[in-house]
């Protein structure tokens, strides 16, 4: 899918295979390097005595961790130039966001939720007593078992 920007709102244009933006970007930029981006939930580590001028990357899977990152893209950035693309352009990139937006959102969902799976609780319980009421008994029997049944087992 590519997308412009018009007077700031974000229009999708059409949605294209990988192959065809990649013959339609030919005739004018004969040096393409492909990324793909993703937002990830991911575990950083590096060394806090000097900037990282290397990265190594991993996927967990059921198994064990596989080199490399193991997701399909959710975008595709497309570096173009008429001129040979620098040998410095980076393999990967990481981009962080300071105030981790993306964990305060998460971290609010996750209690939200948790807030509801209580409120849907007491509301089961709630219903279960008005249930017992209306019928003006209190709860049923629990059915016996095949075995209890066979064997004149009792609770």
């Amino acid at each position: 899918m590519f997308t412009t920007g018009v007077f700031g709102a974000t229009v999708s244009l059409v949605a294209v295979s990988l192959p065809a933006v990649l013959a339609l970007l030919a005739p004018h930029f004969p040096h393409v390097r492909l990324y793909g981006q993703k937002l990830l939930f991911q575990s950083a580590i590096w060394a806090l005595d000097a900037v990282p001028q290397t990265a190594s990357a991993s996927t967990a899977t059921a198994d064990q961790p596989q080199a490399g990152l193991g997701y399909d893209p959710m975008y595709f950035i497309a570096v173009c130039s008429r001129q040979p693309l620098r040998d410095e352009l980076p393999g990967i990139a990481l981009f962080g966001d300071r105030e981790e937006s993306v964990y305060q959102h998460y971290n609010g969902e996750v209690r939200k939720n948790m807030a509801a799976g209580a409120r849907l609780a007491e509301l089961e319980a709630e219903l279960a007593a008005l249930r017992r009421e209306a019928l003006g008994r209190t709860p049923p029997a629990r059915p016996a078992g095949w075995w209890r049944r066979l064997f004149g087992a009792r609770d």
